[in-house]
């Protein structure tokens, strides 16, 4: 069942101008002009009028609000963090600055803060509608089903102007919890006042068909959900669902309509899943049964990979009988011709009533042909590019001789080519077991480089930097870099997506590694250290970097603006140090090392801090401290491996260093997933710091 979780920056900001005025005609202006420009997406403009109206009236509700929506719509989380928390600390008696400050903590999805402030707009007034359904919402994230269900009654109590959102996440708890009549009840209602929301069609359609209701409304509504939604994931799975109800055919309004059958057939037949291809390809012809393409594919599939010769030859025959001059028509009478004789059976005589001479015994049948014939067919199949034909006769080749390292190249050279790289890898990684000296180098690169770009094409990402390594491996270098360097590319858009910055802040500085001449990577990496990662040092780094490469870049006002240090209100007690000049002749030791990349880490400045830790540890082997921080670097870059490295010569150097013990077990725990390699660490840890806030969050996780 889905839920329909709304996210609140239109509605706030619809909001914006419902406020009344309180500063005279001059705020007003300003404040409508703000508005204005924000709707045009001038940012910085608009930022600059609200910014004039807090100059008017400091203590402007409004202006604080609108400023933490425009910050928010530019993805500025700590700003719009601050202006709103202004907003929300100073007004009294409007309840939308707080439910937009809640609604912020949920894009951050810091689920506790987004229920505080919720609650927070609901206390302003009681009977906010949009409050209780959000206070519904997170409570679903936080794991209070009750809570939730109390929550989205009072939304519906409260009167909304749009009641579906309710009733349908209503609907689901009830679903969830079993009280499928009272849930369906729910959805009903659902669906009589949202008939346009995708989720409720959806959520109406698969109960009404699942509670076998005799009417056709959830039939109609899953109908309009695929108007609607046309590429969901789940539409396979729905057409199953209505294809096996009595109130529906299996042409109605285009469900499953022969090409989805063959498309899906297509599908499993790439990935090697024959007989889930032939279930498809057999149900195109049930709907089709004159359908050449599933004709010719389940013999194929019946011929070459299935093993089943009589129904081969049926399909060929059904083939050619419905396309005689098609362009595979002689491939099909080729295969046909080899097929037969093998099917065939002598009659079998009729008795004489006379007496008649014993005949003499037939001739002996020949000889079956040996693999090697078989190799020299499939070897001339193959010249011919009749790829199919050759699959049959390597294969061949190998049952009678599964040792044959010729057999396994033509085999994988043959499969490659007829779009199988997955089989081609197999035979032609045997080959070169066989035969080390076999020329497989380029076919496997290619086989590998197609099944990566499979693998990338489906979003199986780290499935597909695995095949373009190998492909690399193989000398396929230029293919294996682009492949690879799209996998991290767009593993890290999927990763930020989901909302897991951090890994896609690693993804991304490895896509760089690969391409620095990406400039959209150095800003993007920037705003995720900077805006949802709070690291604004190591956002500065990469805003340094992109001004380095590119100086009158498309994003040079940007990165300067980001690097423009903020006007202190006060001036600083103490200046940071800076790292001391070393003079000419003079050699700092370990420690001033040390002290060097202490003082560069702060400021953003890893890669000077690394080689400040790497210098300190060659004078210092034993600077447990240097391993640690530069254990840190590693990680903050993404170099997982080199971390936990690092992170283990401090622990061995010093095993009661406490923060070592700890970055061990969180490694160990969290990223490897290898808890009984991160217990000792656990343990240890809470052995030297018992009374942290870290020891306690351990000993609850581990049940200690």
């Amino acid at each position: 069942m889905k839920r329909i979780l709304k996210r609140p920056i239109i509605f706030g900001l619809a909001l914006l101008c419902l406020l009344g005025s309180a500063c005279g005609d001059r705020a007003d202006r300003t404040y409508r002009r703000g508005l204005r420009l924000a709707r045009q997406k001038k940012y910085d403009q608009a930022v600059g009028e609200m910014r004039r109206l807090i100059q008017i009236d400091p203590e402007s509700v409004r202006a604080r609000n609108a400023l933490g929506q425009i910050y928010r719509a530019q993805n500025l989380y700590t700003r719009a963090v601050e202006e709103l928390t202004l907003a929300a600390e100073i007004s009294r008696e409007d309840p939308l600055p707080a439910y937009n400050l809640a609604g912020l903590y949920w894009d951050l999805e810091d689920w506790e803060a987004a229920r505080r402030y919720y609650r927070q707009a609901r206390e302003i007034d009681p009977d906010f509608p949009p409050a209780l359904y959000r206070l519904g919402a997170v409570s679903l994230r936080l794991d209070r089903p009750d809570a939730a269900e109390e929550y989205f009654r009072e939304f519906l109590r409260s009167g909304p102007e749009d009641p579906a959102p309710g009733h349908n996440n209503l609907g689901v708890l009830l679903w969830r919890r079993g009280e499928r009549e009272e849930a369906f009840a729910e959805l009903e209602k659902a669906r009589r006042a949202g008939p346009r929301h995708p989720e409720i069609l959806y959520n109406f359609g698969v109960a009404s068909l699942i509670l076998d209701r005799e009417d056709r409304r959830g039939v109609e509504a899953l109908f309009e959900y695929f108007r609607l939604r046309p590429g969901e994931r789940e539409r396979q799975e729905l057409k199953r669902l209505l294809e096996g109800s009595s109130l529906v055919s299996a042409t109605e309004a285009g469900l499953f309509t022969r090409d989805d059958y063959l498309r899906q057939g297509e599908e499993y037949e790439t990935a090697g899943q024959y007989r889930l291809a032939e279930d498809e390809y057999l149900r195109a012809l049930e709907l089709d049964p004159s359908s050449t393409d599933a004709h010719y594919r389940l013999g194929r599939i019946y011929d070459s990979f299935l093993g089943d010769r009589e129904k081969a030859v049926s399909h060929y025959e059904s083939y050619l009988k419905l396309r005689p001059r098609s362009s595979s028509a002689g491939r099909g009478i080729s295969r046909l011709n080899e097929l037969r004789p093998a099917l065939s059976v002598a009659p079998v005589p009729e008795p004489d009533r006379e007496v008649s001479p014993v005949p003499s015994p037939p001739p002996a049948p020949p000889d079956p042909p040996g693999p090697d014939e078989y190799y020299r067919r499939g070897e001339r199949l193959a010249g011919e590019g009749e790829y199919d034909r050759a699959v049959s006769a390597y294969r061949r080749c190998l049952e009678a001789d599964p040792e044959h390292p010729s057999a396994h190249l033509g085999l994988g050279r043959a499969l490659l080519a007829a779009g199988e790289p997955a089989g081609a890898a197999e035979a032609l990684t045997r080959a070169r077991e066989l035969d080390p000296a076999a020329p497989v180098s380029r076919p496997l690169g290619r086989a590998y480089v197609l099944l990566g770009a499979g693998s990338l094409a489906s979003g199986r990402f780290q499935e597909a930097i695995g095949h373009y390594r190998r492909a690399r491996e193989e000398g396929m270098t230029a293919e294996a870099d682009e492949g690879i360097w799209k996998a991290h590319h767009n593993y890290a858009r999927s990763l930020r997506e989901s909302g897991d910055y951090r890994a896609a802040a690693r993804q991304l500085e490895r896509s760089l590694e690969l391409r620095p001449e990406v400039e959209e990577d150095y800003i993007t990496l920037a705003g995720l250290y900077g805006e949802r990662l709070d690291e604004p040092g190591r956002a500065r780094t990469y805003y340094r970097e992109y001004l380095e490469r590119f100086p009158r870049g498309r994003f040079a006002d940007r990165a300067r603006e980001n690097l423009r240090p903020a006007r202190p209100e006060r001036p600083p007690a103490t200046a940071v140090p800076r790292p001391p000049a070393t003079p000419p002749g003079d050699r700092l030791t370990a420690v001033e090392h040390y002290n060097r990349g202490a003082v560069y880490q702060r400021e953003g400045r890893d890669e000077r801090a690394g080689e400040e830790y790497r210098q300190a540890i060659r004078l210092r082997p034993d600077l447990y401290q240097a391993h640690y921080n530069l254990g840190i670097l590693h990680h903050r870059a993404g170099r997982t491996d080199r971390a936990l490295e690092a992170f283990k010569e401090a622990a061995r150097i010093n095993p009661d260093f406490a923060p070592a013990q700890l970055s061990l077990f969180n490694l160990y725990y969290h990223h490897y997933r290898m808890k009984n390699l991160a217990r000792p660490h656990a343990l240890r840890y809470i052995q030297l710091a018992p009374g942290t806030p870290q020891a306690e969050e351990i000993r609850r996780g581990l049940g200690l």
